[in-house]
């Protein structure tokens, strides 16, 4: 949060902007891991498997929201999209995984059927900067 914060404070952008993304954020307790899982082929990308065939169960979108652990449900899924067994799954670094999925989000416009998604959008849309 303190990096954040700094961060948009250094490039000038009022508090005005800093508030809705905190409440964002304070709202969305696990950071939007739920987030991530709304594309099959970020996943495999992100697992460095783009061509990957095993099956992965994703959530319906309609239930992306209520997943009480979303970022072990995106573990578990990068972990099955590498292909990986034994000794190297158990290698796999899920937080540079992790941070490659949206890297791989060719549209993010199903990020927007979701309630906290569209709800950020919509505030940051409101914001007028003077």
């Amino acid at each position: 949060m303190t990096t954040l914060r700094f961060t948009l404070v250094a490039e000038g952008t009022s508090d005005k902007v800093l508030i809705p993304i905190l409440r964002w954020m304070l709202l969305r307790h696990h950071s939007g891991f739920d987030w991530l899982l709304v594309s099959e082929s970020a996943l495999r990308g992100a697992s460095g498997n783009p061509n990957g065939r095993n099956p992965l169960q994703l959530p319906p979108m309609r239930d992306l929201e209520k997943i009480p652990d979303p970022k072990e449900v995106l573990r578990d899924l990068l972990v099955e999209a590498s292909g990986l067994s034994g000794r190297r799954r158990k290698q796999i670094n899920f937080f540079a995984q992790r941070a490659r999925v949206p890297d791989f989000l060719e549209n993010w416009e199903p990020l927007l059927r979701l309630p906290s998604a569209q709800q950020l959008h919509n505030e940051i849309a409101a914001l007028t900067f003077d």
